[in-house]
């Protein structure tokens, strides 16, 4: 189903709306402008790129096209920035309205009938289906045999079950499902399935999205301190990190920030102070909440920099030459809490990648750190696992819909170098840091080359 607006109507349009507007209410929605109508407003989807009125929809096979009747997930342009109005008359007409894409353009799940009564409305450009041929990800194209970790991201329609059961109909061995934003509108089933079945897999109704899902994590002194926290006059970092922190008045005392890595060195002398609680995820080694397993380090080492001592072993104790603190990190009096998810079996973590806010939030942090990529590889772009660390930012704890608790998330950029971030790391509410050189190599403004750029 589509509606088109054509250039032959323009100069009607311009009357019509000339003798209109003294009769709108206040409230009224504005009506699109001749200009308006004729500028070209492009629809991105997965895999398309299109101007429904200008260019029409892709050309597809009749295999990948929704034609139904019954409820499934169509799309809906306005002519131009969105007004709560607008959305409340696409409710009214018996539309549920889920997510924005690119331009003016939502998503909805409602029927035929209810899609009729929307394009009929003065602000609504076009309106149209959502094509199964827009619903798998690029990179499930081209493989054969069994795929073990396939995302399905799906809408909630009251029968999250059905959908599960329609799912492992097709062969899919289920791994695990979970609620993908707060509402739970969405949820994500981890599966696996052979190639065969992913053409039926974009026919069913519910799946909005799926795509691959890498099995496993990939990890990505106080001088270097000093020049982070900008205490470097002529390029020079000061020595005395503790002074200078004792000048601006804060050391991240009273902060509790959670590392969610390989988990924490409990015996370590420049943390073991500092750590205020933690949580190993199924699975994992847990001598003690979120502690590391033998021969790990990389949880120990991040929450070295961002607040380890330096003085474990005794007041200076630890100082290069040069009298700079080794293992002094950016907020020494912070409290820790350490997390122990990357050694468990799972990935993603079993509950989904909000079980990481969720157990911080439980245990009081505010933030933590993710010094590690998904693994679905460098400019991965805007899919499920960006969608939803930007919805954990919003609110953390999935399981409390009508209490918003924000969590601050903070990402390396990655170690690929020019290749470009790597995933999730172009989510948009994400902290996402480079590592640039140490005084040591001689320009603290340079990126160092391993660091991923974006």
């Amino acid at each position: 189903m589509t509606r088109r607006r054509l250039p032959t109507l323009f100069v009607l349009a311009a009357i019509t709306i000339a003798m209109a507007l003294p009769a709108l209410s206040a409230g009224a929605a504005p009506l699109p402008s001749p200009v308006q109508a004729a500028a070209s407003i492009e629809i991105r989807v997965p895999n398309y790129t299109f101007d429904p009125v200008l260019e029409g929809e892709p050309k597809l096979s009749n295999s990948q096209r929704f034609e139904g009747q019954d409820e499934g997930f169509r799309l809906v342009q306005f002519y131009g920035a969105t007004q709560d109005t607008w959305l409340t008359s696409l409710q009214a007409a018996g539309l549920q309205v889920l997510q924005y894409y690119p331009n003016y353009t939502y998503l909805v799940w409602g029927n035929a009938a209810s899609l009729n009564a929307a394009e009929g409305l003065d602000s609504v450009r076009w309106a149209g289906a959502f094509h199964p041929a827009y619903k798998m990800n690029s990179d499930l194209a081209g493989r054969s045999g069994v795929v073990k970790n396939v995302d399905v991201f799906f809408y909630n329609d009251g029968n999250v079950a059905g959908t599960v059961a329609a799912l492992e109909a097709l062969g899919a061995k289920v791994n695990q499902v979970y609620a993908a934003q707060p509402d739970k509108a969405f949820y994500i089933a981890n599966m696996e399935m052979n190639a065969s079945a992913f053409d039926a897999v974009s026919l069913l109704n519910e799946v909005l999205w799926f795509g691959y899902a890498h099995p496993e994590p990939v990890l990505d002194d106080e001088m270097a301190t000093q020049t982070v926290a900008g205490n470097h006059p002529g390029g020079v970092p000061a020595l005395g990190y503790y002074t200078h922190l004792a000048n601006l008045g804060f050391d991240g005392t009273g902060v509790r920030w959670a590392t969610i890595d390989t988990g924490v060195d409990y015996d370590h002398p420049d943390l073991n102070g500092h750590i205020a609680g933690g949580y190993s995820f199924p699975g994992a080694c847990n001598t003690n909440p979120g502690e590391d397993c033998a021969g790990g380090g990389h949880g120990t080492h991040v929450t070295g920099i961002i607040g380890g001592t330096g003085q474990g072993d005794g007041v200076g104790a630890n100082t290069d030459p040069n009298g700079y603190l080794y293992g002094v990190g950016i907020a020494p009096g912070y409290e820790i809490f350490a997390m122990n998810s990357l050694s468990a079996p799972a990935w993603p973590p079993a509950g989904g990648w909000q079980e990481h806010s969720k157990q911080a939030v439980l245990g009081g942090a505010i933030g933590g750190n993710n010094s590690w990529t998904t693994g679905e590889g460098t400019q991965h772009g805007y899919q499920a696992s960006e969608r939803t660390h930007d919805i954990m930012v919003l609110d953390g704890n999935f399981d409390t819909a009508t209490v918003a608790e924000p969590f601050i998330e903070v990402f390396s950029a990655g170690n690929s170098g020019s290749s470009g971030l790597t995933s999730p790391k172009e989510g948009k509410n994400l902290i996402v840091t480079a590592a640039s050189n140490n005084y040591r190599a001689g320009n603290i403004d340079a990126i160092a080359s391993f660091s991923s750029r974006g």
